[in-house]
């Protein structure tokens, strides 16, 4: 067999697995959301397996119960740090070891020659700053 033949069968299938995982992943339809609710069908019957989802603080509790009299509720949810945070809170707290790490890994670069040695480098700075401020 050619090779070409042989790597278009092969991303061929690649493909195809690809997109069934994506479609296995992707957003929640419309059956999803009734599965959900509880509803055996589409004609509205409601199915006798209860799939509701708990939260924090509240037990798991039947979909046509009432709210529980020792359950708090929330108004207001905790707001989860985006990565983006994340990283500018990181990159604040630590700007200054990022710099000297970078020079140190850019001496390294002009003495060895090989970005890789200067990457290592700067990298082992990087830690040893950490190592230091931890102690």
């Amino acid at each position: 067999m050619n090779m070409k033949n042989t790597k278009a069968v092969f991303f061929i299938v690649l493909g195809a697995f690809l997109m069934a995982t994506g479609f296995a992943f992707a957003a929640p339809s419309a059956t999803f959301n009734k599965a959900l609710s509880g509803q055996s069908s589409f004609d509205g019957n409601r199915n006798s397996l209860n799939l509701t989802v708990g939260t924090r603080g509240s037990s798991m509790k039947s979909a046509t119960s009432g709210p529980s009299l020792g359950a708090k509720s929330d108004p207001t949810p905790e707001k989860v740090p985006t990565a983006g945070e994340k990283i500018k809170k990181f990159v604040g707290a630590n700007s200054k070891k990022i710099i000297s790490a970078a020079a140190i890994g850019f001496l390294g670069f002009l003495m060895f020659g090989t970005a890789g040695v200067g990457l290592a480098i700067g990298a082992a700075a990087f830690g040893f700053f950490f190592l230091l401020a931890a102690l």
